[in-house]
């Protein structure tokens, strides 16, 4: 596989060296009908990310705030702030990132070991998606009995933390 040079400077070339590409981009397809945990999570983060954007406004969060949101270089101040009035395929295409970053985490923090791309997730990270995976998985393991808490799972760290960097080793 020829990386380009964003692959390059991300590190993710070296991360997906010696990976069959067609299998790597399969970790990123949609939820299947028997993916119901991952089904759950994906809601979760959909419900997420449309209350983040509805209070992605000056009078909710400031517009200091809504720079740091639109900022793309570490080291370049935005010109304009984050606008959460983006037209509905701009959303969907946003979303869709963010849906299939999900999928390949979650998916490949299922792999064995050897398995798995040179990744991992950190110390908190890691907890963060154990924990959440149990919650969605003892609702799918008894559905009957087990009613999920949409808030248990919307409020969960795992959402609700900014430390996400993938560290390649």
């Amino acid at each position: 596989m020829d990386a380009n040079a964003w692959l390059e400077h991300v590190g993710w070339a070296t991360h997906l060296e010696g990976f069959d590409p067609e299998a790597m981009l399969r970790l990123t397809d949609s939820v299947s009908e028997h993916e119901h945990a991952l089904q759950l999570i994906q809601d979760s983060l959909m419900r997420v990310m449309s209350r983040a954007r509805a209070i992605s406004t000056p009078a909710q969060v400031g517009s200091q705030a809504l720079f740091e949101a639109q900022r793309k270089e570490v080291d370049k101040k935005p010109r304009r702030p984050f606008d959460n009035r983006m037209e509905d395929d701009t959303w969907a295409r946003y979303t869709a990132v963010w849906i299939k970053l999900m999928c390949y985490i979650y998916r490949v923090e299922a792999m064995a070991d050897e398995d798995r791309p040179g990744y991992r997730l950190s110390k908190r990270q890691s907890e963060s998606l154990d924990e959440l995976s149990e919650i969605v998985e003892a609702y799918v393991d008894d559905l009957d009995t087990r009613p999920l808490e949409q808030d248990q799972v919307d409020e969960h760290r795992f959402f609700t933390h900014s430390d996400w960097t993938l560290n390649i080793v």
